[in-house]
């Protein structure tokens, strides 16, 4: 059986969840959603549950993606806290980050 360059990757906590996936064909990971209930925001949640897709992504990732709303200021500050460098402007106001993992 050959195995799918391509896993779906989907941490879900009580508080929030990730999803995600991780191409092993391309070592790209990407992230398409990140989500933690408003009474939780501002503890680390956002971090721990990252923390725990960017530890799956690494052995197998060169890079992590994301594409961020660009009036989305928060979410921003977060990617880039996290090692998140701007690299452009997408369609329907996006912006592209990325992270190098190795």
């Amino acid at each position: 059986m050959v195995k799918p360059s391509t896993e779906l990757v989907t941490i879900t906590k009580p508080w929030g969840r990730l999803d995600g996936e991780i191409n092993e064909a391309t070592r790209i990971a990407s992230v398409s959603s990140l989500s933690v209930s408003k009474s939780m925001q501002k503890q680390g949640k956002g971090t721990e549950i990252f923390k725990e897709f960017e530890a799956k992504a690494r052995p197998c990732s060169d890079l992590i993606g994301i594409e961020i709303f660009a009036r989305n200021e928060n979410a921003i500050k977060f990617w880039e806290s996290h090692g998140f460098s701007y690299i452009g402007l997408l369609d329907q106001g996006y912006l592209e980050y990325t992270k190098q993992l190795n």
